[in-house]
Formats: C-alpha cells, structure tokens, sequence
C-alpha cells in the first residue's frame, strides 16, 4: 500500500511502515499498540499510520517493532496464531493478493517438528509408491497385519479359504 510493505512467511509477517516525517524520528515519539487483533501506529500528536485490524489474530508475546532507516520507518514483525497459512493481507480491508500465486521457501525436512516430518516423509513415500504403482504405507501395513495373523491363525485360514469355496 502507499503507507507500508509487506513481506510472510507462513508463520510470520514483517510489515515496513514510512513515518513521511520531515525530520528522522525516535521511538520515543511514537505510539505503537499491537494486539491480538489490532495495530495502532501513530506519531505522536499526529493522526495513525496504522489504526487497523490484522487479517487474523498474531501471537502478541512474539511480536517486536523496531526504528529503521535511520528513524524514517518502522518495522513490525508478527507471528502469526495459525502459522500454517497465507494471508491475503495485513489489514482488514486493504487490497488483497492472490495466495495461490506465492511460491514458498523450500524448506529442509529437518526444519520441521518430529511429527510434521514424519507426516510430511509418509505422504512422500507413499506419492513415490504411487508412481510406481506399488502399494501405499497403510496397504503394506494391513498385509503385513494379514500375513501375521494368517501366521498366528493358520486353522482360520482354512476355514476361510473352505467357506470361500
């Protein structure tokens, strides 16, 4: 937008905002009030920059702001409460962007929590199966299941394969 830009990542967004302030600025003369829901940013004295509702609710004890550009911006950095999704914008009612068309980081396996790899490593295998036409992660279990209890059981077997008949 004219008053800021913006960057995500699926767990955070960082927003760079312009003061337009005639002289470079401290923090000392800012007002900056970050909630769960909200962002008010204002110089004081002066209307807000940012007086706005978040698209969808941050994590506030992982939220910093900080003076950049020699005192002419400020950068906000928030994570997101759900960190497995794009946002279409910062703000409430500001012009949108088409999600679909952002291309994700590549991330490495072993950035991911234990069960998220192992879900992520699953879905791999059973993708690589596919193309193979080989049977998926869960076929292979309930045969291995079957073998073990054709194994364990041998006498139903034979009642199945007699009842079969």
């Amino acid at each position: 937008t004219d008053k800021y830009t913006w960057t995500q990542t699926l767990q955070e967004v960082e927003v760079l905002v312009n003061l337009n302030y005639k002289v470079p600025l401290r923090a000392r003369d800012l007002i900056v009030q970050i909630t769960k829901t909200h962002c008010k940013l204002q110089i004081k004295g002066q209307e807000p920059l940012v007086d706005a509702d978040f698209h969808k609710p941050i994590r506030v004890s992982e939220m910093s702001w900080q003076m950049e550009g020699n005192g002419t911006q400020v950068a906000i950095s928030v994570h997101k409460q759900n960190d497995m999704e794009w946002w279409p914008c910062v703000f409430q009612g500001d012009p949108e962007i088409d999600t679909q068309k952002i291309e994700p980081e590549s991330s490495n396996l072993n950035d991911l929590d234990p069960e998220t790899r192992a879900t992520v490593e699953k879905m791999m295998f059973d993708q690589r199966q596919k193309q193979m036409g080989q049977p998926s992660s869960e076929e292979l279990q309930q045969q291995r299941m079957m073998e073990k209890l054709m194994r364990e059981n041998p006498d139903m077997m034979k009642q199945f394969q007699g009842a079969q008949q």
